[in-house]
């Protein structure tokens, strides 16, 4: 099958870029993808590592850096999930138009997947366009609207112009709820995905939050056809 690359990114910090990645990365391991082989999964949070403190099998690696780069598309196979590093989501993808990685796209050797992560300002649908500008038309670019917090995308919302783009954006927006305050921390502090807190021995209430939470995302990841698309790379 044709290799796919899945890459999540945020042009700006705080957004809860990594707690998406992380979501994603839970997603393989539900039981209706165990008969799918792991991904490799890269932590672009040079050099100390964001995700791997929760999935410890990712790799760190330096995007900016061309043998990082070539850790990232020299030996493709199956899925590849890619956490890069706040605010390098432009460098990375100018790296990948530089090595001609989106010719591969295009002529079907390679699939691409962005999850764009915004925060909840107007400043955000400026990305948008940068990043579709970047990715024409082969590769799959999807919005991720993440509730990091209790309030809603407000500016998004009451601005009549971007309120209409969003709407036609709708098939391919991820919509994040947030989760609860407490829980989220709790699962900070443990360390681990959130499919083993979940099935951990902690308070029932907070793994309570928690699974209903990733029940909630994983239903937006497979409305906007993610599941269908890593299968495609089985």
């Amino acid at each position: 099958m044709t290799p796919l690359v899945v890459i999540v990114g945020a042009d700006k910090g705080g957004v809860g870029k990594t707690q998406v990645c992380r979501a994603l990365r839970s997603y393989f391991d539900r039981p209706d993808m165990q008969d799918l082989p792991r991904p490799r999964t890269l932590d672009g949070q040079f050099p100390r590592g964001d995700l791997v403190q929760f999935h410890p099998e990712a790799e760190i690696i330096n995007i900016t850096d061309v043998a990082g780069q070539m850790r990232i598309f020299d030996t493709l196979e199956g899925v590849t999930l890619v956490d890069i590093a706040a605010g390098q989501l432009g460098t990375m993808l100018h790296a990948c138009d530089e090595a001609r990685l989106f010719e591969d796209v295009k002529t079907g050797t390679l699939r691409l997947a962005l999850l764009h992560v915004l925060g909840p300002s107007i400043s955000s649908m400026d990305e948008i366009k940068h990043a579709i500008s970047m990715l024409g038309t082969s590769a799959t670019h999807f919005i991720v609207k993440n509730h990091i917090n209790e309030t809603n995308f407000f500016d998004w919302d009451q601005d009549s112009q971007y309120a209409a783009s969003l709407r036609a954006l709708a098939n391919i927006t991820i919509d994040v709820p947030h989760l609860n305050t407490v829980a989220n921390e709790a699962v900070q502090q443990a360390k681990t995905s959130f499919l083993s807190f979940v099935a951990s021995d902690g308070s029932r209430t907070l793994r309570g939050h928690a699974a209903r939470w990733v029940e909630k995302v994983f239903g937006e990841f497979d409305r906007v056809g993610l599941g269908t698309l890593i299968r495609g790379a089985a």
